[in-house]
């Protein structure tokens, strides 16, 4: 393929171009690593703040809990809570990577620049799912706990 325009080259691009092809495989693996590594860190750190402030908040929740509130509503209250926070930053973070995004198309690749809302779409959705999931779980260790022990 890229070899072929080069037929009658005195340098064998053969091994090269397999070793250029290599590298950027493995250029690419570690991209998608670090990736992954970053959302699992990131979800950590989501959990590591859910659970702080509802821990913080447990005297509150006690309070609720002896005035008769049930803990469905107490769940529902504390997870809307989360998630409209969430959904902020989701909104604030996407506006200033797209205009960043722009910017840096404009200035440096000639202006060829798209916005992709279907991955837009399932990131959000991908992060409520699992932050739903962050919250629930912080929620469940706190609400397990008996009421006399803040009050």
């Amino acid at each position: 393929a890229f070899t072929t325009s080069f037929k009658n080259s005195p340098v064998a691009l053969d091994p090269l171009a397999l070793w250029l092809s290599s590298i950027m495989i493995m250029v690419f693996l570690v991209v998608i690593l670090r990736n992954q590594f970053c959302l699992i860190v990131g979800f950590a750190v989501l959990f590591s703040i859910v659970t702080n402030q509802i821990a913080s908040r447990s005297g509150d929740i006690a309070l609720l809990k002896t005035l008769g509130m049930k803990f469905s509503d107490i769940n529902k209250m504390i997870i809307f809570e989360f998630l409209f926070l969430i959904a902020s930053a989701f909104v604030v973070g996407l506006m200033l990577s797209l205009s960043s995004s722009y910017i840096i198309s404009a200035n440096i690749f000639d202006g060829s620049w798209g916005i992709n809302f279907f991955n837009i779409g399932v990131i959000f959705c991908i992060l409520f799912i699992f932050s739903l999931i962050i919250i629930k779980v912080a929620l469940n260790k706190i609400m397990k706990t008996n009421v006399s022990v803040y009050l």
